[in-house]
């Protein structure tokens, strides 16, 4: 089952926040992901559950998040915790070499943004992840980069790359990570 991103929300009580709790409790939780996987459920609800990735998502809140009504988010978010950030990241591309042939944009920036952050801390976009891979990595792999780029950022269709090479590229790009993380 192949389901585009869409529309994701979860919702975290404050307090939960303020503790920065491991992996992350959440109340609710909605994302195309479960609406189509529980379909044929109408009473189906998702929450009362732990999720490690809500701790990335915190992070970017706070290094980049808008209040549009409530608490300034530096009143209420704490900095992130470099270990539950690098456990979350590396946990969100650990599945690479099994779903990069089906998902190659997501899985080629994704990689490229979790090495830069175990790199050098700093939380960057896809885009902005990509963009430092097409002249940081090595030159082979720039179709793959450009790519991806490209349909990312709307101006390619589709993405003609090899299973071979894209499978490539996850290996070379998990074994970085791993390096530079320990």
């Amino acid at each position: 089952m192949h389901i585009t991103k869409g529309f994701e929300l979860s919702i975290v009580l404050e307090s939960t926040i303020v503790s920065m709790a491991y992996p992350t409790p959440f109340e609710f939780h909605y994302s195309a992901y479960h609406r189509e996987k529980y379909r044929t459920d109408e009473q189906y609800l998702c929450g009362g559950y732990e999720d490690p990735d809500l701790v990335a998502h915190m992070a970017v809140i706070y290094d980049r998040g808008i209040v549009l009504d409530g608490k300034p988010i530096k009143d209420l978010f704490q900095p992130e915790n470099r270990e539950y950030m690098i456990t979350s990241i590396t946990s969100d591309v650990s599945s690479a070499m099994e779903e990069i042939a089906d998902n190659p944009v997501y899985y080629v920036l994704s990689l490229s943004r979790v090495l830069l952050y175990v790199k050098d801390s700093v939380i960057h976009s896809k885009r902005e992840a990509g963009e430092w891979a097409l002249t940081n990595l090595p030159t082979k792999y720039k179709e793959v980069i450009s790519q991806s780029l490209a349909k990312y950022n709307g101006d390619l269709e589709n993405v003609n790359l090899s299973e071979a090479l894209l499978l490539e590229y996850a290996e070379y790009m998990l074994n970085q990570i791993q390096l530079k993380g320990d």
